[in-house]
């Protein structure tokens, strides 16, 4: 059946209209007033919802989720997890239907690496595609198991007590419930299941995420940790356990919080990794893009990662598992891209031996590769390293600068290898700078090539000479030194700054300098115990 799309005035009448008919008092059905707000957000001290609401310099208590003043939307990926949850069992077609409407969403801009808290990005016909996967959704959920568990009778009641906490993410007060129930009851019955369930997943408080920094009321302060940490690691409402320890406040007991951390991150690794990597690895902003490498699209050569971070965790694993690396994850589109073919039926994802670290996966090669000539660049690898994975925040030449810039890359001799080609960089005191300090990381990884071939000669012809040091690290080859690199202090440390970061916000570099206190101790634990110890440092809490 073919989707017939509504046009943007038609949106627009049709929303207010809505509005209208199903506003119920201070519940506000017209999804367009959130996102209406405008502006930037910024507050008179700077800081601004999202952006971290505490101290960001080195050496300051780091923010944690109580310090958030949280408004923003979801994004597409929660979405998807969302309506997945809420539409278990339902007609297949439906379900479609309603990730399909995702599917046309602009994707939450936002900036740095981790979007979870960032501002809203309002756009043109926003309120409308929210309201179009309202429709779908209002459509699909009466064949749900939920629907049937929540509704055999006295469905508004049910849905007010037990369902609206857990996706709009607050409490219902008494009069607002009588509202819900009063208008379930005022529709004919063959029409109130759909016309209700649009009442509910219009919302503003279905689509985004609206907190305040610091409730004071402890009931309101455990609401807010746990929608967040549910969606940090599902990208979904709570779960009826955690739900049920949010309403006894049963939460708060010593203990409990970790235990639901631990529990739900042994329940969805790959939910988790799906949304924590690619931020990470600063991979997020191209996954929804639409774009291909090599024939593949974007959003599976970046879901490898993911996959193996997945495995990682659950065996329990070091993230030196990941540099030292002894499987990828492949399935049919991927495969061929480094030679190889998937065997698993269905298009499932499978685990093949074809490359030794990260470094040669073909999502880290998107990023680091020089995509005319498909050569790796030892500019771009090391700068990587060096920002993505030891948190040193190295920038690039400002604007004013650029000119200079150019015109010293303009006078490169020309044949120079790309050993020869850096140092001539480094001679120059406008590129010194920079150079000096991610220069011998990419030169490094010379020997290991775009998709994982092994490389004994430079694109000039040179023989690679990938031995030396770099850092701290005496390296005799590209895999020695990426083996190496995986067991420093500083990466470990970097990478348990940036699950702080993504749990809480703060900027990771700020972060990694506060958890340098505890770099040997995380040299020596798996990534789900560094990622479980830095969930409960960001939710703040006595455990």
């Amino acid at each position: 059946m073919k989707r017939r799309r509504i046009g943007l005035a038609r949106q627009a009448r049709l929303t207010c209209i809505l509005a209208s008919i199903l506003a119920v008092g201070p519940l506000g059905a017209c999804v367009g007033n959130i996102s209406d707000v405008g502006g930037s957000g910024v507050t008179d001290d700077g800081t601004g919802p999202g952006r971290g609401g505490g101290p960001g310099g080195a050496g300051d208590a780091l923010p944690t989720l109580d310090d958030l003043d949280v408004y923003s939307r979801l994004t597409k990926q929660e979405y998807r997890y969302v309506i997945g949850d809420l539409l278990v069992g339902a007609e297949p077609s439906r379900l479609a239907e309603a990730l399909g409407q995702v599917d046309s969403f602009n994707e939450n801009n936002y900036s740095g690496y981790y979007k979870n808290y960032d501002p809203i990005s309002a756009y043109p016909g926003l309120e409308g595609a929210q309201l179009e996967l309202a429709r779908a959704l209002a459509t699909a959920f009466p064949d749900s198991l939920l629907f049937q568990e929540l509704c055999p009778s006295n469905c508004a009641g049910n849905v007010a007590d037990r369902l609206l906490p857990r996706i709009w993410k607050r409490r219902l007060a008494t009069s607002e419930r009588q509202e819900l129930v009063d208008l379930y009851d005022s529709f004919p019955a063959e029409q109130r299941d759909f016309y209700f369930f649009l009442r509910v997943f219009a919302s503003p408080h279905f689509h985004y995420k609206i907190f305040a920094a610091s409730p004071e009321d402890p009931d309101e302060a455990n609401i807010k940790n746990a929608q967040l940490l549910s969606y940090a690691i599902t990208g979904s409402y709570p779960d009826a356990e955690l739900q049920a320890d949010v309403d006894s406040g049963a939460v708060a007991a010593p203990g409990q919080w970790e235990h639901h951390v631990v529990r739900l991150l042994e329940a969805h690794p790959t939910r988790f990794s799906t949304l924590f990597v690619p931020q990470w690895l600063g991979m997020a902003s191209s996954y929804e893009s639409g774009e291909t490498y090599h024939g593949v699209p974007l959003a599976t050569v970046m879901t490898e990662p993911a996959l193996i971070f997945s495995e990682a965790l659950t065996e329990g694993l070091p993230i030196s598992s990941l540099f030292d690396l002894d499987f990828n994850m492949v399935n049919p589109e991927l495969a061929p891209l480094y030679g190889s073919e998937a065997t698993e039926a269905g298009g499932a994802w499978e685990r093949q031996a074809l490359t030794q670290t990260l470094f040669a996966t073909a999502a880290m090669s998107y990023l680091t590769v020089d995509h005319e000539s498909n050569n790796p660049s030892p500019i771009r690898r090391g700068s990587y390293i060096v920002n993505h994975l030891l948190c040193m925040n190295i920038a690039f030449p400002p604007s004013a600068v650029q000119e200079e810039v150019d015109r010293i890359v303009s006078g490169a001799p020309e044949g120079l290898s790309p050993p020869e080609r850096m140092a001539y960089f480094r001679s120059n005191p406008t590129c010194a700078g920079c150079h000096n300090q991610f220069d011998p990381y990419g030169l490094a990884l010379e020997e290991v090539g775009a998709l994982g071939e092994v490389r004994d000669t430079y694109y000039t012809g040179d023989p690679i000479e990938a031995f030396g040091t770099a850092g701290d690290i005496t390296y005799t080859d590209s895999i020695d030194f990426s083996n190496q690199l995986a067991m420093t202090p500083t990466l470990n440390t970097c990478f348990a700054s940036q699950v702080y970061s993504y749990l809480s916000s703060s900027p990771h570099v700020a972060a990694n300098y506060d958890i340098r206190e505890d770099e040997e101790l995380l040299l020596t634990m798996s990534v789900s115990e560094i990622v479980a110890r830095m969930v409960i440092r960001a939710l703040g809490v006595n455990q």
